[in-house]
C-alpha cells in the first residue's frame, strides 16, 4: 500500500525519534537535508547538518538513556508540527555542569519543513531553564 504525502512525513518524525533513541548523533542529523537551516541554532553551531550534531551529541553524551517521543503531529503542506517529550537521566557533563544522576523529563514542540524527504528548515523550542533545574544547576524556586 502507498503512503500518502501526510502519512510519509508522519513517518519522516516517527523515523527521527526512532534515531534519537539509537543514541547516535548521525543517525538523527541524517535525516536533514545538507543544508538544513535551524532557526533556533545554538551560538556557535557550524551550518547545516553538521550544526544538527553539533547540538546533539552534547545532549546524548550527558544523558546516553535519552528518550524522545513525538506527540500530536500535524501536517500543513510541507510543514510538521509536534509536541515532544524528552526522558533521560544526566550522568554525563552537560554545559559544562558536571554529571548529577537527576532525571530529566521535557516537553517541547518543533516544526520542521520537508523538502525532498528531508527537513529542511526546523523550529524547535524547549523550556531550558527546566533542563537546568532539573539537574541541579540552577535552584527551583520553592513557595
Amino acid at each position: 500500500m502507498t503512503q500518502t504525502a501526510e502519512e510519509s512525513k508522519k513517518a519522516l518524525v516517527e523515523q527521527l525519534m526512532a534515531a534519537w533513541n539509537t543514541h547516535d548523533a548521525d543517525a538523527v542529523a541524517a535525516h536533514f537535508a545538507a543544508d538544513v537551516v535551524n532557526h533556533d541554532a545554538q551560538p556557535g553551531s557550524p551550518p547545516g547538518r553538521e550544526g544538527i550534531k553539533f547540538t546533539v551529541q552534547p545532549f546524548l553524551a550527558a544523558f546516553p538513556d535519552l528518550r524522545v517521543e513525538a506527540h500530536h503531529v500535524l501536517v500543513d503542506g510541507d510543514m510538521v508540527a509536534f509536541l515532544t517529550r524528552i526522558s533521560g537521566t544526566h550522568t554525563g557533563p552537560y554545559a559544562d555542569i558536571p554529571a548529577s544522576g537527576n532525571s530529566l523529563t521535557l516537553e517541547g514542540a518543533s516544526v520542521i519543513r520537508i523538502e525532498d524527504g528531508e527537513i529542511a528548515e526546523l523550529w524547535s523550542k524547549n523550556d531550558n531553564l527546566a533542563v537546568m533545574q532539573q539537574i541541579g544547576a540552577i535552584p527551583t524556586p520553592t513557595g
